[in-house]
């Protein structure tokens, strides 16, 4: 495949990487204190040159623009978490390929009785950063 359509497509050495956060909560049940969360991290966030998506606990990090996140982004994020009071059960995924999703290799499901026949995602679990 030529470069040029490696690049407009992204792939190989045009990948861009991102990464998967979750974590719990348990701060004061109060609006405010919940919204000041938000805003430091969302403050955090672009002033790293980064963007998220998805819910309140659980998203995917990318680099704002074209670009990728690399492991220096996941540990600052996990850091960051680390730093705030009330953050919990810290699990930062691996990088993967933020256009073609969150999947490093697949397995089949191995029960196709009680399951759909859908496929399963398999990580190494020494690329989950897990902080309880």
């Amino acid at each position: 495949m030529k470069k040029r359509l490696r690049k407009k497509l992204r792939l190989q050495e045009f990948r861009e990487m991102g990464f998967y956060v979750e974590f719990s909560l348990q701060v004061s049940e109060h609006w405010q204190v919940q919204a000041e969360f938000w805003d430091k991290l969302i403050t955090f966030i672009e002033a790293n040159r980064l963007q998220i998506g998805g819910n309140l606990d659980s998203f995917y990090i990318t680099r704002f623009g074209r670009g990728s996140t690399n492991d220096s982004d996941r540990e600052l994020v996990k850091t960051w978490l680390e730093q705030q009071s009330g953050v919990q059960d810290i699990v930062i995924w691996p990088l993967d390929d933020s256009r073609r999703g969150p999947f490093l290799w697949y397995q089949p499901a191995t029960d196709s009785s009680t399951r759909s026949p859908m496929w399963d995602v398999c990580y190494r679990r020494s690329d989950i950063i897990r902080h309880a």
